[in-house]
């Protein structure tokens, strides 16, 4: 059994690496909306979103997970970390010119960020012998995505399948070593800091749903004045919505200490963040058109809010705390209704401004629902 360090907060710096990451979340969801006056997601591009999120998060979460098995400052780790910030944005450069990151750019960008995860690793198994159990599995894959992903440099932009299949070799490789071996190890040796990892992950949380102000003030600038106010006023209620789902439902419970949970847990909270960052970049391009105006029949807009709800249900499956079942039956009663209004309005044709507004009113009733519950334990206790 290892002895663990816990840190007193997060770090400046940490907060500064979120933000980068956090605007590679806020730019993959504003290249994938698209033009309301076609499809806003179809199959393909919706793989790519999700693609995108897991790799980034992948990243994300093994820069983290280093520093809460071994904090401190480093000046070494933190000038890494600097660099992965770099790769990263490099590589969603290649968002913008292809709509997917398996061009020269989009590659070598993620096969760099991917190394720096391996040094960040290499770094902490050098300072801390007795961490190497659970940094080796971290190198390993990580160096192994990278230089599969540096092989995609060199295949000719034409074989778009082999491209393709580099490419989710590549993310394969990063995780199925950390979720096989590395964090089943960091929980046997109890090297998990909870209260450090719980923060660091409400801080992502509350960085993607501030992003909401941002998108909205950027889809809106040059307007003299709002198309859709209707979806500009939503927003601002779903992003309070969202941020009372996550800190009165999840974020009490904490951070799981057993290894499938804590692999389901972090899970949840992937598919919770793609929701959040779809849905505002969705919000944010409606209220720039006025309802009239709004696009015709659109099947995939209710996936953002499926992506929220299924995310805060995995999360708090993952808990393993009976006493949220209260929480559970609201996010289970939100997406029920949400399935029969998709079905039903798809079948009727309604158009996609009609599947948003209803979208994001259960979005909100399962917010207020949550605090209500919040409230009531509270007076309770």
């Amino acid at each position: 059994m290892t002895s663990r360090v816990v840190p007193s907060r997060v770090g400046w710096f940490e907060l500064f690496y979120d933000l980068v990451i956090v605007a590679s979340f806020a730019h993959t969801g504003h290249l994938i909306v698209g033009d309301l006056n076609g499809d806003l997601l179809t199959f393909s591009t919706g793989v790519w979103l999700v693609s995108t999120f897991v790799v980034t998060f992948t990243l994300w979460f093994s820069t983290t997970a280093a520093v809460n098995i071994a904090p401190g400052d480093v000046p070494l780790r933190k000038l890494v970390i600097f660099a992965q910030m770099y790769c990263v944005t490099v590589a969603n450069l290649a968002l913008s010119r292809s709509d997917s990151l398996t061009d020269d750019w989009g590659f070598a960008g993620l096969a760099a960020a991917f190394a720096t995860v391996a040094v960040i690793y290499l770094i902490t198994g050098r300072q801390r012998p007795e961490l190497r159990p659970v940094t080796a599995p971290w190198i390993a894959g990580s160096a192994a995505a990278a230089g599969l992903l540096a092989i995609g440099v060199v295949i000719p932009d034409d074989w778009q399948t082999t491209q393709l299949a580099v490419y989710a070799a590549g993310i394969v490789v990063s995780i199925v070593p950390i979720v096989a071996v590395g964090i089943p190890r960091m929980c046997r040796m109890d090297l998990v800091v909870p209260e450090h990892l719980s923060e660091r992950v409400g801080q992502l949380v509350i960085i993607v749903i501030g992003e909401f102000f941002l998108s909205l003030v950027l889809a809106l600038s040059g307007f003299e004045s709002v198309p859709g106010p209707i979806f500009f006023g939503l927003t601002f209620l779903v992003a309070g919505s969202l941020w009372a789902i996550y800190f009165a439902s999840v974020f009490p419970m904490g951070i799981p200490r057993a290894p499938a949970r804590l692999d389901l847990w972090i899970l949840g909270v992937m598919i919770f963040l793609v929701g959040v960052s779809y849905l505002s970049e969705t919000l944010a391009a409606y209220s720039t058109v006025e309802w009239s105006r709004q696009g015709g029949p659109h099947g995939f807009i209710p996936l953002a809010a499926v992506y929220v709800l299924v995310g805060v249900l995995v999360l708090g499956w993952a808990g393993g705390q009976s006493r949220d079942r209260d929480f559970a039956l609201v996010h289970l009663g939100a997406l029920g209704i949400l399935a029969v209004m998709w079905i039903v309005l798809v079948m009727a044709g309604s158009p996609a401004n009609l599947l948003l507004v209803g979208s994001a009113a259960l979005v909100i009733g399962d917010g207020m629902a949550c605090v209500f519950l919040q409230r009531r334990r509270a007076l309770v206790a």
